[in-house]
């Protein structure tokens, strides 16, 4: 027998998604599962609870994507620039082939 012959087709999208087309309503996205992990119960009674009590979280006056684009930007900056001046510095060894050929 040859190898793949007898064996059923395999598809890994049908068995990742119980064999459902569209996302249940029930579902739970990953990130809602870190309360879960960390085995933190305050959490995951604040997810679950807390707007229906009066907790809400807090708004913060950072962005993560603020942060992000910044540095990306920064960085970008800082290749141009050192591109300009490696472009400009004095090469210390452009001969070296003459120093070893024989």
């Amino acid at each position: 027998m040859a190898i793949g012959q007898g064996v059923p087709s395999y598809d890994p999208f049908t068995v990742a998604s119980g064999g459902l087309e569209i996302v249940p309503a029930d579902w739970m996205p990953a990130s809602d599962c870190r309360s879960l992990v960390r085995e933190d119960p305050c959490a995951l009674w604040l997810d679950w609870y807390g707007d229906q009590h009066g907790f809400t979280p807090a708004a913060s006056g950072y962005s993560f994507n603020d942060f992000v684009f910044r540095k990306g930007k920064e960085l970008i900056i800082s290749s141009v620039i050192f591109r300009l001046r490696a472009s400009r510095a004095f090469p210390s060894c452009w001969q070296t082939r003459t120093l070893w050929s024989p």
